[in-house]
């Protein structure tokens, strides 16, 4: 399957969240997490 960019870091982004569901993520530190500036 392919996906966008766009989708990919989205899935990324949830995937991560979803990980520890008690905490809550800032978007500066879960584009620090995959990269991105």
């Amino acid at each position: 399957m392919r996906l966008t960019s766009f989708t990919d870091f989205g899935l990324r982004m949830l995937m991560r969240m979803a990980g520890d569901p008690s905490r809550a993520f800032s978007s500066a530190e879960l584009a620090a997490d995959l990269g991105q500036s």
